[in-house]
């Protein structure tokens, strides 16, 4: 690297020479030699030479600022060109050193989907606390943190009934920038199987609070305090007789992974 540097310097300088009877007209080559050879030994011996080649179109020499003044009409190009692709280098190289911002909500929506597990534990007297597991599928951009479908399995642990939620899930911070809260809000119907064969389908929703948890390149893991609400309707039996259902109301937790 420093023989190339050194070969460059020479170069110039003899272009000097050759165009030592040209018209006057000084040019500042500003930063040359430090760009050129970065190398203090190498600018004392550039000086050296310069005085006993071309002592004429050499008119200063300073070691401190690593400034050159030649005068030489024809370098004035040579040596512009020159420092422009330098300099250009050099801003290419430090440009690729910076940390690039990213602003999440310039970005294109991209796909997601989400994995779930948890319990809900009936506050309605109705004994039917739950374990859930479930997943979704949807989109994710900007302040979006979640919008797709989905769709769970509640097995009650008391009693024989089923529930299979489906639903549309839509998650926001409401800010642009990651936050450690969300919202996590779902609505939709919930196919019940209950005891003695009997079928329903009636309303689903649940509101949430989501706390964001560890984050990787790829997934995100949280954790969700919700309501659920879950509709059931009354049952008219074969005799005619009517049993009466109450609706669920349900204190969750879940545990969540986004990918």
């Amino acid at each position: 690297m420093k023989l190339r540097s050194r070969l460059i310097a020479l170069f110039l300088l003899a272009i000097c020479a050759l165009t030592a009877h040209a018209d006057k007209t000084v040019v500042h080559v500003v930063t040359l030699v430090t760009t050129v050879s970065g190398d203090s030994t190498v600018t004392t011996r550039i000086a050296n030479i310069a005085d006993q080649v071309i002592p004429d179109s050499l008119t200063a020499f300073q070691t401190d600022s690593m400034a050159m003044v030649i005068s030489s009409p024809m370098l004035q190009s040579i040596i512009g060109n020159a420092t422009d692709t330098v300099a250009a280098s050099i801003a290419k190289k430090q440009s690729a050193t910076k940390v690039p911002t990213i602003d999440n909500q310039t970005l294109p929506g991209t796909f997601a989907w989400e994995a779930e597990a948890g319990s809900s534990i009936d506050m309605s007297g109705n004994d039917m606390s739950a374990l859930d597991i479930a997943a979704s599928f949807g989109y994710k951009r900007g302040l979006i943190k979640f919008l797709g479908v989905g769709a769970a399995m509640n097995v009650m642990v008391n009693n024989s009934a089923r529930s299979f939620p489906i639903y549309l899930a839509f998650k926001t911070n409401f800010r642009k920038r990651p936050s450690l809260v969300f919202m996590d809000l779902r609505c939709g119907m919930s196919l019940n199987y209950l005891p003695n064969d009997y079928q329903q389908n009636a309303f689903y929703g649940m509101l949430g609070l989501g706390v964001n948890l560890a984050q990787g390149k790829k997934f995100s893991s949280y954790l969700v305090l919700g309501y659920t609400f879950k509709q059931f309707n009354d049952i008219e039996t074969s005799s005619g007789s009517l049993i009466k259902l109450n609706d669920i109301h349900s204190a969750t937790v879940k545990l969540g992974v986004t990918f």
